[in-house]
């Protein structure tokens, strides 16, 4: 597989401006005047087309710097809220719909008021701790040290065996027609290749070898960094535990169009990673009728 680009949510044009996030004085002018965002759980103020932009209408609550596009400085409300005679749209369904510049706003506003609102309390003591650095990091006094926003590097796998049929597989929790492609958590002291051997062994009993990275994309559902692989199978027999996995399958390019025209499985939605990933297999665009909902 060639390398991906242009994915769903890697996207981003405007200048963050990290040099402004600790001019405290600055970005207190620059709110007076500036463009917000308001996030709720997984989706964002916004039409069927764009974003929603406000002026600052909720001086009280606290915000995070995103930075400046065209003179414009974009901020985000840093706590889930759902204004009156408003319409939040899920960041899944919209991003397709959004510029390169706001569907980079709206992920990286997702991402930190995803990690405001789980994470005010010191790691270490436990004391509740205070936004600092335009809304990018938590101070906690008791300690006297900075806490960070959460990203978890999560691998993807496109797996092809020698007859070029791709292994999708369906989790145990999700509907009998929905499949994907390997996926899994990077563990502590593990390389991204390792963790791409480790996961398809794992969930399916597949070995594998030549792990090539294709691209990357932040998925803030709710701090995840997806990275994207391709690797050779080594072996076809498919293991699957019942728990995590209900079930894998290979599948030819004639037989994953059969399936999904038929209706017997439903792939990953655009704006994902591994969507783009099976296309780049399958050589072509798939239909949106054939996307999971």
């Amino acid at each position: 597989m060639k390398p991906l680009s242009q994915l769903p949510l890697g996207r981003f044009e405007a200048n963050r401006n990290a040099q402004l996030r600790a001019d405290s004085a600055e970005l207190i002018r620059l709110r007076s005047s500036g463009m917000f965002i308001a996030c709720a759980p997984g989706s964002l103020l916004a039409t069927n087309e764009s974003l929603t932009y406000t002026p600052d209408v909720h001086p009280d609550i606290e915000v995070a710097y995103l930075g400046e596009h065209e003179g414009i400085h974009y901020f985000t409300y840093l706590e889930f809220f759902e204004p009156q005679n408003e319409t939040h749209i899920n960041l899944r369904s919209l991003a397709p719909a959004l510029s390169d510049l706001e569907v980079g706003l709206a992920a990286t506003a997702l991402a930190l008021v995803n990690w405001h609102t789980t994470h005010k309390h010191c790691s270490r003591c436990g004391a509740f701790t205070e936004i600092t650095q335009g809304g990018w990091s938590r101070w906690c006094d008791v300690e006297s040290i900075e806490h960070y926003p959460r990203t978890d590097p999560v691998i993807i796998v496109g797996v092809i065996d020698a007859d070029e049929r791709i292994l999708l597989a369906r989790q145990a929790s999700w509907k009998e027609t929905d499949f994907s492609i390997v996926a899994g958590f990077v563990e502590s002291g593990e390389t991204l290749e390792s963790a791409v051997i480790r996961e398809v062994f794992e969930e399916t009993a597949i070995e594998v070898t030549d792990v090539v990275y294709l691209g990357n994309q932040p998925w803030p559902f709710p701090a995840s960094l997806m990275l994207g692989f391709s690797a050779k199978a080594t072996s076809t027999e498919i293991l699957v535990d019942g728990n995590e996995i209900a079930e894998a399958r290979w599948f030819s390019r004639t037989e994953i169009k059969e399936a999904c025209e038929s209706g017997d499985i439903r792939v990953p939605a655009r704006v994902s990673i591994a969507r783009k990933i099976i296309e780049a297999w399958y050589g072509s665009e798939m239909p949106e009728a054939w996307s999971r909902t």
